[in-house]
């Protein structure tokens, strides 16, 4: 058992999320017309090729963090007069960390005439882990003959990271030491370095990194293992001294400030906020030090919720928000076309490539979908401003979701189970009205902590119960309800109660659709996971309640020692999937992989003293989220796919739960 035990492992697959990063990546072009484009889910980047609308490569790059931004470096071209090679540094930050990659393409002769583009990432270094969230990240093309990246921390601090020799040299911390929402850096060298900080006090604070010849210097050893340490506001680096000087305070926002991009010139800013607006700040980079505040150019308003990211070019600024709905405006802040076509909790990013007129949109549905918008918009817009309407938008690909609606029949009840013990039957109808049916009082003055349904869809089933409803209460006492009978006049078959644990610690009872109605699972919050077995139902169906038709099967007891979320059950290749819900100091999502015996369901064996241990387990296979639901599905004799949904949509998550359980979706 043991061997065979030891042959299963876990492997994480493809993550269908959020899209949380987009980056361009512009080759040569006789690698291509079109740029290629980084995306952001989960912990995997994606390299799709637009040219031919299709995903190139996927790569693992955290393991249990988001990444959430991609900076990309073009490095020199490879040698000969036409190139076969392009080659990128690329920047990853998620949460508190930063990698650093090599992304490299070879246009190779697959035959004489049928080219094929080979794409490798390879890693370079992980710096080590800051003591605040990394919000932006920008190489430095001169930093003393070497190669950095400043990275910018939620703290309102910045570090500059010396590449070739694997340290920090620089630290500086912003006179104003509050935490932040947003930062955005602008400069290609440290002399030219801006940082635009959106506080936590819905204000801008735009300041740089100023070089102090004449000011005392502070002493301060320059060792990488000392960086999360707190930060110096004088600094120096290379016989130099260094010092953050606030520039602008750019008030305005009347709310949280999500995102912020400067222009390309460094003259402009804007910015988003949950107030429903973009701003558009006219400031220089360039300018002399003064602490003064700015006045805004415009503000745009026509968003219908939070607007979460922003594009800015020399003739457009382009908005994305929760409402859905991507909108593009002119520089006088005029809209000029609103495009909605995502779904869900909206756009969660935006990306404009004046180059090649590339716009790129992706949402929370894990959506992404490309468009290519007129070519001549900024002619347009400066020589006819009446030519406002993208009319030869084309959509060149669309990536998502496979669509579940194809596959659900909707019903019109569902199940009520109420915190005086009760369980109803509602009917629902399309005038809005609902026949209430009282079922059962399963405990008088105790609430029902937890509920799971299970429909019977096995024709001239020997039992005759149509739904079997399973009920935890707040004295730890589980009851199944059989219920008999059609939609409109449902009534009660039968009723299982017996004691599953101890008062207020029975926290979930699941249902697994292929053990059938025979067994039910209950969790507690330590981490055990109970299955339970009924015993010949269809012997007994009356109304009374019964305690003598239930027995405890096994215990299965998780390494975390924390509650169980979800699960689902293979009973044909007799494992058992459980995805478990971890709290420490964060939250977390793991993934629990038990065995279960075909011998142990028929009764004809028994786990010692009861109790089952993990096989394996995933440590923060979903990264920081709540995991609320998990499938499991054969892919071939010897894997199992299992698909897990989290907490990033919890709201639409749990609906789609209930209309599952209760609607028959």
């Amino acid at each position: 058992m043991d061997k065979i035990h030891s042959e299963w492992l876990l492997h994480s697959s493809q993550y269908l999320g959020e899209i949380s990063a987009l980056c361009f990546l512009h080759l040569p072009s006789h690698f291509h017309s079109l740029p290629y484009l980084l995306a952001g889910s989960g912990s995997q980047v994606l390299l799709y090729d637009l040219e031919a609308a299709k995903l190139k490569r996927s790569f693992q790059v955290f393991e249990g963090i988001r990444l959430h931004g991609i900076t990309c470096n073009e490095q020199g071209p490879g040698s000969g007069s036409v190139s076969t090679t392009a080659a990128f540094k690329v920047a990853l930050y998620g949460e508190k960390k930063v990698k650093l990659f090599d992304l490299n393409f070879d246009l190779s002769c697959k035959s004489q005439n049928q080219p094929e583009l080979r794409v490798n990432l390879s890693f370079v270094q992980s710096l080590p882990r800051f003591s605040h969230w990394v919000l932006d990240v920008s190489f430095l093309k001169d930093c003393e003959g070497s190669h950095c990246l400043a990275i910018g921390c939620s703290d309102n601090s910045i570090r500059v990271w010396d590449i070739s020799n694997s340290t920090v040299i620089l630290q500086v911390q912003s006179p104003e030491k509050c935490l932040l929402y947003s930062m955005r850096l602008w400069g290609d060298n440290l002399e030219a370095l801006r940082i635009a900080s959106g506080t936590i006090y819905n204000e801008i604070i735009v300041w740089k990194v100023d070089s102090q010849c004449g000011a005392p210097l502070l002493t301060r050893e320059e060792d990488h293992k000392n960086m999360c340490s707190s930060a110096s506001e004088c600094v120096k680096v290379h016989h130099q001294q260094y010092k953050a000087v606030n520039m602008f305070r750019l008030i305005g926002h009347e709310g949280s400030i999500f995102r912020i991009e400067w222009s390309l010139s460094g003259s402009k800013l804007v910015s988003v906020s949950d107030d429903r607006s973009a701003r558009i700040w006219g400031v220089d980079a360039e300018q002399k030090v003064s602490d003064s505040i700015e006045v805004i150019s415009s503000v745009l308003y026509g968003h219908n919720a939070r607007v979460w990211d922003c594009c800015l070019t020399d003739s457009i600024i382009i908005t994305a928000g929760e409402d859905c709905t991507c909108r593009v405006w002119g520089t006088d802040g005029k809209q000029l076309k609103m495009i909605k076509e995502h779904v869900g909790r909206g756009i969660w990013r935006c990306l404009y490539d004046p180059i090649s007129s590339l716009f790129v949109t992706a949402g929370f549905d894990s959506a992404i979908k490309v468009h290519e918008l007129c070519a001549s918009l900024a002619r347009s817009l400066q020589t006819h401003p009446e030519a406002k309407e993208f009319n030869d938008r084309t959509e060149i690909f669309i990536m998502k979701i496979p669509n579940l609606s194809e596959n659900t029949v909707f019903m019109d009840s569902l199940y009520v189970a109420t915190n005086h013990g009760y369980l109803y039957h509602a009917k629902l109808s399309n005038t809005s009205n609902v026949k209430w049916t009282k079922l059962v009082q399963v405990s008088e003055g105790v609430p029902i902590i937890c509920m799971d349904l299970l429909s019977n869809n096995v024709p001239e089933d020997p039992c005759g119960i149509d739904d079997w409803v399973a009920l935890g209460d707040g004295k730890g006492n589980m009851t199944v309800v059989g219920v008999v009978g059609d939609v409109s006049a449902p009534e009660l078959g039968f009723t299982f109660t017996w004691s599953a644990g101890i008062e207020r610690q029975l926290l979930g009872t699941y249902w697994c659709r292929s053990l059938g109605y025979r067994f039910v699972f209950t969790a507690d919050p330590r981490g055990i996971l109970k299955l339970w077995q009924l015993h010949d139902p269809s012997l007994s169906v009356h109304r009374e309640p019964r305690t003598n038709n239930v027995s405890l099967v096994a215990e299965f007891s998780s390494c975390f020692g924390v509650r169980i979320m979800c699960l689902d059950a293979s009973f044909e290749n007799e494992w058992l999937n459980i995805f478990r819900f971890w709290c420490a100091a964060i939250y977390a999502g793991n993934l629990i992989l038990f065995p279960l015996s075909r011998d142990l369901l028929l009764g004809m064996s028994a786990a010692s003293d009861g109790k089952i241990s993990p096989l394996n387990y995933f440590k923060g296979a979903h990264g920081i989220s709540t995991v609320s639901s998990i499938s499991v599905a054969r892919l071939s004799s010897n894997q199992i796919e299992y698909a897990r949904l989290e907490e990033m949509a919890a709201s639409a998550i749990w609906t789609m739960a209930v209309m599952k359980k209760n609607w028959n979706l």
